[in-house]
């Protein structure tokens, strides 16, 4: 069985709905096989047969023309154990597996992950290397890499680099949460990402203290952008330009625990709003 977390699945289910391997109407079945049966929502793509392991890598393969790697038959050496936390490896369901000099080659499982780029040179301080896994092997190489390392914080890594990794700046500092309940497991996991919460409880409050009637997350090729409804117009906001580009998918996901919505449902709007003033209260 495998173990993947729970914004990793989600994404892995889009990019299979995106490459029309499944479809919308595939998901109710997904979701009874894995609650009756306790699994991911991949192993029951698995179990229905809608999908296989090889169909997944031969995407991956086709769209981003990555080199496969057999994590089976790789050591873990020692350069890896401490090359990032443990709470980002479960998160975003990535195999660091070898270093070579300033560069870090990194087992990925879709096309879901290239978002990561960025935050994965930031936080290694190396050039990141990406290859094509099964989504199994990187399930088993995570398990048996933390078994042995241990658990591993951002911490420790930022000591080691000798530089504080540093991406979002706001007035709001580190007052970052700003839900009183934990709606479900994804919090735990998203919580990891500090600045992606305080990217987005800024980006909240914001709106509050001007007034606006609704908010605007916008992705396109080669940029994103945030736009704020005020007086009936939209109005772009530079500032979040970068961060939200550079942390789209992490961003969404945090929105969309914040309003309580259906993470396999992709086309809800992300803030109504009625609901983006009951987050701040």
């Amino acid at each position: 069985m495998l173990k993947i977390s729970r914004e990793s699945e989600i994404n892995l289910i889009n990019v299979l709905i995106d490459n029309d391997i499944i479809s919308g109407k595939d998901l109710p079945n997904i979701k009874k096989v894995s609650t009756e049966k306790n699994k991911s929502q991949i192993d029951a793509v698995f179990e229905l047969k809608l999908c296989d392991e090889d169909k997944i890598l031969d995407v991956l393969v086709k769209e981003q023309s990555l080199d496969v790697v057999d994590l089976s038959k790789i050591e873990i050496t020692d350069d890896i154990k401490s090359v990032l936390p443990s709470n980002y490896i479960n998160m975003n369901f990535v195999a660091p597996f070898k270093v070579e000099g300033k560069n870090l080659h990194i087992a990925i499982s879709d096309s879901s992950k290239l978002g990561l780029m960025r935050n994965l040179k930031a936080i290694t301080k190396k050039n990141i290397e990406l290859h094509a896994a099964k989504v199994s092997q990187i399930s088993e190489f995570i398990q048996k890499l933390q078994s042995e390392s241990g658990d591993v914080k951002i911490e420790t890594i930022r000591k080691e680099n000798k530089e504080k990794v540093k991406t979002f700046d706001s007035e709001l500092g580190d007052a970052g949460e700003v839900l009183e309940n934990k709606p479900e497991e994804e919090i735990e996991a998203i919580e990891n990402e500090s600045e992606v919460i305080k990217f987005s409880t800024a980006v909240v409050a914001d709106a509050i203290k001007l007034g606006v009637s609704d908010i605007h997350i916008e992705p396109y090729r080669f940029s994103s952008r945030v736009r704020y409804r005020l007086d009936g117009m939209l109005q772009e906001q530079e500032e979040y330009k970068k961060f939200l580009h550079d942390n789209y998918g992490a961003v969404v996901t945090r929105f969309k625990i914040m309003g309580k919505l259906d993470f396999a449902e992709r086309r809800l709007q992300i803030l109504l709003k009625e609901d983006y003033h009951k987050m701040v209260q």
